[in-house]
C-alpha cells in the first residue's frame, strides 16, 4: 500500500514539474520572441533617446525579466533536486527578480495612467498612497512567504530540478496585484471615455484604444492566475505556475506601452474633428486682430460657422486653419493661440 501510494505521488510529482517546466520555457522563448519581433523599436525609439526616466524603466523592464526566465528553467530543469541550498537561494532569486520586474511593469502603468489625468493633484495623490500601500504589503508578503517554502521529501534522485512541497499561501499578493490593476484599467477606461466624447480624432485611437487594449491584457492575466491560485490553493507547483507567464505579459506589455508613447510624436497630426452634437457657439469679446498687409479684421467674425472667406490667404484664413496645422500632445484637443485672450 505504502509503494503504491509512493508511486502515485512520484508521478503527480513527475507530471506538476514537467508541466512547469514546459510552461517557463514557453515564457523564455516568448520573452525572446518578442525581443526579436520589437527590436528595431527598441533601438528607433528608446536607444537613440536621452538618459531618462521612460528610458531606465524601460532596460529595468526589458532585460532582468529575461534574465529571471533563464533562472527560472534552470531552477526547474538543471539543478539537482537533492541540492536543497542551492534550490533555496534560487528560489529567492527568482521570487526577488519577478517580483522587482513586476513592480517595474507597474509603475510604467501608473505613469501611463497618471499621464492621462494631468493637472489633477487629487488622483496623483490618492494613486500614489494606494501604489505605496499595496507595495509595501506586497513586499512583506513576498518576504514571509519565502521564510515558508518546505521541501519534498519525495526521492529526489528521480527528478531534476527543484521541488518545493508547500508554502504558506501567496494568494495576499496576488489579490493586490488584481485590486490594483482593476483600479488603474477603470481609471483609464473612464478617461478613455471621456476624451472620446469631447473628441473623434483618429489620434485617440493610437493614444487610447490601443492602450486599453495593453490594460486589458495585463489585467486578464493577473485575474487567471488569481483564479488558478483559488483553485488548487494546496498544489505549490500548480497554483504557482502561472506566475512566471504574468511577469512575461506584464513585461511584453509595459515595453510596448513605451514604445506606443515614443513613436506617437512622429505620427502625423489629424486634422480637429468636432461632433456636431458638442458644438455650441463662443462668445468672444471684440478683439482686434492688426496684420500688416491686410486691413483690421473682428476675431468674432471667427466664431460663426457659417462665415466664408474669398480670400484663401487673409489672417482670418490662417488663423482659422492654425488649429488643423497645430501638433498636440495627450490631450488631443489643442489649445488655442496662447495670445488669443492678450490681444495682439
Amino acid at each position: 500500500m505504502r509503494r503504491a501510494t509512493l508511486g502515485q505521488e512520484l508521478v503527480e510529482f513527475l507530471t506538476q514539474s514537467q508541466a512547469s517546466q514546459r510552461i517557463f520555457v514557453g515564457c523564455l522563448a516568448l520573452l525572446v520572441h518578442d525581443w526579436f519581433l520589437t527590436f528595431g523599436d527598441e533601438v528607433a525609439y528608446i536607444w537613440r533617446s536621452d538618459w531618462r526616466i521612460p528610458k531606465i524603466l524601460f532596460l529595468l523592464n526589458r532585460y532582468p525579466v529575461i534574465a529571471n526566465a533563464v533562472l527560472q528553467v534552470t531552477y526547474t530543469m538543471m539543478i539537482s533536486a537533492t541540492n536543497l541550498s542551492n534550490c533555496e537561494m534560487l528560489l529567492k532569486a527568482i521570487i526577488s527578480m519577478k517580483f522587482a520586474g513586476i513592480i517595474v511593469s507597474e509603475v510604467i502603468l501608473f505613469l501611463k495612467v497618471l499621464s492621462l489625468y494631468r493637472n489633477s493633484h487629487a488622483v496623483y495623490a490618492t494613486l500614489g498612497l494606494f501604489a505605496s500601500f499595496c507595495m509595501i504589503s506586497a513586499v512583506i508578503v513576498i518576504i514571509i512567504w519565502a521564510d515558508s517554502v518546505r521541501w519534498t521529501s519525495t526521492p529526489l534522485h528521480l527528478f531534476q530540478g527543484c521541488i518545493p512541497q508547500a508554502s504558506m499561501a501567496i494568494i495576499a499578493d496576488v489579490w493586490i496585484m488584481v485590486v490594483w490593476e482593476i483600479l488603474i484599467v477603470g481609471m483609464a477606461i473612464y478617461k478613455s471615455y471621456r476624451t472620446w466624447r469631447e473628441s473623434t480624432s483618429s489620434l485617440f485611437g493610437v493614444l487610447y484604444k490601443d492602450g486599453i487594449h495593453y490594460f486589458g491584457l495585463a489585467l486578464a492575466s493577473s485575474v487567471a492566475n488569481l483564479a488558478l491560485s483559488l483553485a488548487i490553493p494546496n498544489n505549490f507547483i500548480l497554483s504557482h505556475v502561472l506566475f512566471g507567464p504574468v511577469s512575461a505579459i506584464h513585461s511584453i506589455i509595459a515595453s510596448r506601452i513605451l514604445f506606443h508613447v515614443r513613436a506617437v510624436p512622429q505620427l502625423p497630426s489629424p486634422p480637429l474633428q468636432l461632433r456636431p452634437s458638442s458644438f455650441q457657439p463662443i462668445d468672444l469679446p471684440d478683439i482686434i486682430i492688426e496684420d500688416r498687409f491686410q486691413d483690421n479684421i473682428h476675431l468674432s467674425t471667427l466664431t460663426s460657422p457659417s462665415s466664408s472667406f474669398s480670400d484663401s490667404d487673409t489672417p482670418a484664413r490662417r488663423l482659422s486653419t492654425l488649429f488643423e496645422e497645430q501638433e498636440w500632445g495627450a490631450n488631443l484637443v489643442p489649445e488655442p493661440p496662447r495670445g488669443l485672450n492678450k490681444g495682439y
